[in-house]
């Protein structure tokens, strides 16, 4: 992952000191290679996120940097219920802030209709995983005084009900957003997200983690 800090001038970087700050207003991978990568990358969730939104929950402010913040915020995609729901409110502001939590919602919306629809197929929880060979923009965080702009990637696999000990598909997808410092800490103002249910596109690549059929 790279970390870029500076004011952007047309396409490089130059570093700057930070103004004072103003007080706030108010591809499908299938087989053993799949298996493999998601066997690294099987960091129990309710470990990783656990300490982070309790520790979100019990200061009430912001994160301590831009990761953080989009961490604590893909973590409410694998808690669908009102404390899912509050965790991405609190870690939201700006202008965008509805229509993100809405774009949540239609996500969970679609993965709840597409698990009752096929429960004979078992999902991961999502998770942070490196970017594919060969995609691009790679993993990367760019500063611009108190703004950055975050690309991160996150993937998710499954496997049917009675082959639990066989291979997985495993779908890794990049996440954007956009996040500002406050005097309390880091929130996110934008974020844009794969779709559960996804189409294939003229390249191969697909724009959701299940097909959804």
């Amino acid at each position: 992952m790279k970390v870029i800090e500076g004011k952007v001038v047309g396409h490089s970087y130059v570093h700057a000191p930070r103004p004072a700050r103003k007080r706030r207003r108010w591809p499908w991978f299938v087989g053993g290679a799949a298996a493999a990568l998601a066997a690294c990358l099987a960091l129990p969730v309710a470990i990783f996120f656990a300490p982070i939104v309790r520790d979100a929950l019990a200061a009430g402010g912001g994160s301590s940097t831009p990761a953080v913040a989009l961490e604590i915020f893909v973590g409410t995609f694998n808690q669908a219920d009102a404390t899912g729901e509050r965790i991405a409110k609190r870690v939201l502001v700006g202008d965008r802030k509805s229509a993100v939590l809405d774009a949540r919602r239609a996500f969970l919306d679609a993965q709840r209709r597409d698990m009752q629809t096929h429960p004979e197929w078992l999902w991961d929880p999502i998770r942070t995983a490196s970017a594919p060979p060969d995609d691009e923009p790679e993993s990367v965080i760019t500063f611009n005084y108190d703004l950055a702009t975050i690309v991160f990637y996150y993937g998710t696999g499954g496997r049917h009900a009675t082959r639990l000990d066989g291979p997985s598909s495993f779908m890794i997808l990049p996440w954007r957003a956009v996040a500002t410092r406050e005097r309390d800490g880091w929130y996110l103002t934008d974020a844009s997200f794969p779709n559960w249910c996804g189409a294939v596109r003229a390249d191969g690549t697909f724009t959701g983690y299940a097909k959804c059929e």
